[in-house]
């Protein structure tokens, strides 16, 4: 992730839903001299995290209401599976002005998403609960405005603030 920041420039990065912050660590470590905002929306996370990284700005967030920060790059890794569709667009558009480096948690085929739908079904009969989004290619096709997508082993898509996501040039596998 880090090169690719870098190839565009992103001095200060705002990473959303970082949990344990495993990524946003291993950043810290290999560019120092960039300055990583760090959020999520459980209290108990936040706290940790600056306790964690007390040099570092942790903010708790909520992505569908709260205005995005002033930072030139705007990381959302596999937060995907955690907002529907309708979420989505009402983040994108949240965010329309901001430069987005968008990693999702993977894309299914039509194949799996099938086999996934089947499974939900059988899991809700045995009481299940729910436990996140997944997505095929088409659905990230109409999740942002006109998004087209590359996919790899996961999805990383760039948006140039103010326009809709485009794939990354460089196909990143995640």
């Amino acid at each position: 992730m880090n090169e690719a920041l870098d190839q565009r420039g992103a001095r200060t990065v705002a990473s959303y839903g970082v949990g344990a912050a495993l990524i946003e660590v291993l950043m810290l470590q290999q560019r120092p001299s960039r300055a990583l905002l760090l959020s999520d929306y459980g209290p108990a996370t936040v706290q940790r995290l600056r306790d964690l990284l007390p040099d570092t700005t942790v903010t708790l967030h909520d992505l569908l209401t709260d205005p995005p920060p002033h930072a030139t790059c705007i990381s959302f890794h596999r937060l995907d599976s955690s907002l529907s569709n309708r979420q989505w667009r009402h983040v994108f558009r949240l965010f329309r002005a901001q430069r987005i480096l968008f990693v999702s948690s993977g894309v299914l085929s039509v194949g799996e998403a099938r086999q996934v739908r089947s499974n939900q079904k059988e899991m809700r009969s045995r009481g299940a609960v729910y436990a996140g989004w997944v997505r095929t290619r088409h659905a990230y096709d109409v999740c942002g405005d006109a998004l087209t997508v590359t996919v790899a082993c996961g999805l990383v898509m760039w948006t140039g603030g103010g326009s809709s996501l485009e794939p990354d040039a460089e196909a990143l596998r995640v």
